[in-house]
């Protein structure tokens, strides 16, 4: 569980469970749990108290959508004005890790 009830407190918190799992893990997961680490959008993200991103996400996996539908959704959205494509991008890279 995330300590925190801000943003910044529960990405410090995040980060240091999310490096003391990475060495259970195999190079290719601990590539892309590297790239995501390193994103300051896929981890705010991710770690959000209230997030919009994880409630989309909990619909869409009910729809078992595959990577590139994924990918496919993220470009229409930042086509249409939404932000934080690239965050998305690499959040999408990771759960599909």
């Amino acid at each position: 569980m995330l300590d925190g009830s801000t943003t910044p407190q529960r990405l410090a918190s995040a980060r240091t469970i999310l490096e003391n799992a990475l060495a259970a893990h195999s190079e290719p997961t601990k590539s892309a749990l590297g790239k995501f680490m390193h994103s300051l959008e896929a981890m705010e993200m991710a770690v959000e108290l209230k997030s919009k991103l994880r409630e989309h996400g909990d619909q869409a996996a009910h729809y078992n959508l595959s990577k590139p539908q994924f990918i496919e959704v993220i470009e229409e959205y930042c086509q249409k004005g939404g932000k934080r494509g690239d965050g998305l991008k690499v959040f999408v890279h990771f759960l599909f890790s």
